[in-house]
């Protein structure tokens, strides 16, 4: 098993991207979320266009994948730009997030595309990873809006919802290149506990079940496994046995995964600071909602909307 980084909007330096296999995941939501702005926003193009450009080529032999933004109700609601302001969700780690928006504000989502539509054009090693899917129709529509717009690039999926994972032949079928195992959600999910919480429930028994027969599909169509989350030294080991192709690291837990490897590492606190930024605009936000409700440019939304 090989490793790959995983990027919540940090800008490395060579001396740690040269250690790994590419970048498994650049989270897309992050790039906005540190720029407090929503992919609708004006200077959203720019903002991710810029970040991938500079990515790609500090790897431009190695695979790279961007997820589309996946952005819980809240998160979104308090980007600058955002053009469909929703009620709060009782549970929005089931809410509308990840591909589900993406349906539903399909426009909305063809600025995200639109933004990194020259990347995809300059860079062969860009691919699109799309988040939480449940359901081969998803898989189809996001491949459909990128074929709408002359692209084809590598296209890989999550598996975080126990759907994909058992009926991932369905979405194999349909061209899927890399499936990504996004071990947070997807044991919270099997479990019943609060993603990522607890490291140890990685290894249950019932994710190495999983985690195996996402290896045996993915074998028999050659499509590239990988996994990714808050995971430890005695989870990659399981991986590995199992067969994963690459363990996705993010690089604010490599300091804990790999103790003494990286005694410097530039913007180390830079997905905490994101994190406390998020959660002070949606303090703002909820605090100003009723006055924010009229502003220009936004809808405000509806249980059904």
């Amino acid at each position: 098993m090989r490793y790959q980084l995983a990027l919540s909007a940090e800008d490395i330096t060579d001396q740690v991207w040269k250690d790994f296999n590419g970048f498994g995941l650049l989270r897309g939501e992050y790039i906005l979320r540190k720029a407090g702005i929503y992919s609708t926003h004006p200077n959203a193009r720019g903002v991710i266009r810029g970040y991938l450009d500079r990515v790609c080529r500090l790897f431009p032999a190695q695979p790279v994948w961007y997820r589309f933004a996946e952005l819980e109700v809240a998160e979104a609601n308090a980007l600058a730009g955002v053009d469909h302001i929703l009620p709060n969700e009782r549970n929005p780690v089931v809410g509308l997030r990840g591909v589900r928006r993406a349906m539903r504000y399909s426009d909305s989502f063809g600025a995200e595309i639109d933004a990194i539509l020259p990347c995809l054009r300059d860079h062969s090693n860009l691919g699109v990873i799309v988040p939480f899917v449940s359901d081969p129709t998803e898989v189809a529509f996001v491949k459909a809006e990128l074929l709408r717009r002359g692209v084809s690039p590598p296209f890989g999926m999550m598996a975080e919802i126990p759907a994909a994972i058992l009926r991932l032949e369905d979405f194999l079928k349909l061209g899927v290149e890399c499936v990504l195992i996004g071990m947070n959600d997807l044991t919270g999910l099997v479990l019943g506990i609060e993603r990522g919480k607890d490291k140890a429930c990685f290894r249950h028994p019932a994710m190495r079940e999983l985690i195996s027969m996402a290896r045996a599909k993915t074998t028999a169509y050659e499509v590239t496994l990988s996994v990714a989350g808050y995971i430890d030294r005695p989870f990659l080991r399981m991986a590995a046995d199992i067969g994963v192709h690459y363990a996705v690291l993010h690089y604010s837990s490599l300091k804990e995964i790999f103790p003494g490897k990286f005694p410097n590492l530039p913007e180390q606190h830079n997905l905490r600071a994101i994190k406390e930024k998020t959660k002070r605009m949606i303090a703002d936000f909820e605090a100003n909602r009723i006055s924010l409700a009229p502003r220009a440019g936004h809808k405000r939304g509806s249980a059904s909307d």
